[in-house]
């Protein structure tokens, strides 16, 4: 009997040390996952603290499961929904997934609860930790896709804009970069917001914006509550990046009919830190190049001189994480 399990126990060593030869030890490499996700627009929903929520996906079709791809969140504005945000970002009919095909991303539209994001401000009643979601919105997407972890972006218009700032306030390491159009940093959060790390941000305003106020003050709207003055907000954000005004250019009129004209203003430092803001002299609460979605004595004029995705996109493009 004793015999026997001498022989068991060389049947077992030998086992362990052919495994071990084969790269079975604890060194090896760990498998690739076998992402399911196919390409397309699909609507998903998720549970977030026992809350269902949905949002929109499209995929382009260039998508390979083998190959990591980059990835948007693109959040509505106050009333809006995941639905019509893309529609208004564009001038084209394929609106911002069309775009997302042609530069090769997937682009993802959270909807918030009744039209509403919690972006900071303490007069937001609909508290819905929109923090949370944005952040299970990434733990499912990347399971299912090969999402290039360094390469995720969020950008938002107004309401959403202003998310998108808390979230690089919250969640700084979840984004190589973001964009907010048209919303200055609420001031309820001002004091609370210390990004680690620093997270470089793309900032698109209008002066002559009736809803968002270019001075800062009470936002317009039912939920009103007040933002800092967007000169305030890209120092904030220039400081919280160390980084100091190293260029400003007009961008060209190429369009006399909107009645305005843009600058750009570049922050930089030694770091990887951004701030790019997109100054629009006679610019509404629009996101640009995109459409007039309502009437003019509203919203004021889209400026359509330039492209707010081409431009946020190049910013994307310049970073990411490391």
């Amino acid at each position: 009997m004793k015999a026997f399990f001498h022989h068991i126990a060389r049947i077992v060593l030998a086992s362990s040390i052919l495994l071990a030869s084969c790269g079975g030890g604890g060194d090896a490499q760990a498998a690739q996952p076998a992402f399911t996700g196919k390409s397309g627009d699909f609507t998903k929903t998720i549970s977030v603290a026992g809350v269902s929520r949905r949002f929109l996906l499209h995929v382009p079709t260039s998508y390979n499961s083998a190959q990591p791809m980059s990835a948007v969140l693109l959040f509505h504005g106050g009333q809006g929904s995941a639905a019509s945000i893309g529609r208004i970002t564009s001038s084209s009919g394929s609106g911002f997934s069309g775009f997302a095909s042609q530069k090769n991303f997937i682009a993802i539209y959270p909807d918030s609860v009744n039209g509403t994001w919690d972006d900071g401000r303490a007069t937001i009643t609909n508290k819905t930790n929109d923090v949370a979601f944005t952040a299970a919105i990434l733990d499912a997407l990347v399971l299912e896709y090969n999402i290039d972890a360094k390469r995720i972006y969020a950008a938002g218009i107004s309401n959403g804009g202003m998310l998108t700032q808390r979230l690089a306030c919250e969640l700084p390491g979840r984004f190589a970069a973001v964009a907010s159009v048209v919303a200055n940093l609420p001031s309820d959060i001002q004091a609370s917001c210390n990004p680690s790390p620093a997270l470089p941000i793309a900032i698109f305003s209008g002066d002559a914006d009736p809803l968002m106020p270019y001075a800062g003050g009470s936002v317009a709207g039912v939920f009103g509550g007040n933002v800092l003055f967007t000169t305030a907000t890209v120092a904030f954000w220039a400081a919280k990046n160390s980084v100091s005004l190293s260029s400003t250019i007009t961008l060209p009129d190429t369009d006399l009919t909107d009645g305005s004209t843009t600058d750009l203003l570049s922050y930089t430092g030694t770091g990887r830190g951004e701030v790019a803001f997109y100054r629009s002299k006679g610019g509404g609460h629009a996101w640009p190049g995109g459409t007039q979605y309502t009437f003019v004595s509203v919203i004021g004029k889209v400026v359509k001189d330039f492209s707010a995705n081409e431009a946020m996109w190049a910013f994307f493009s310049r970073h990411a994480k490391h």
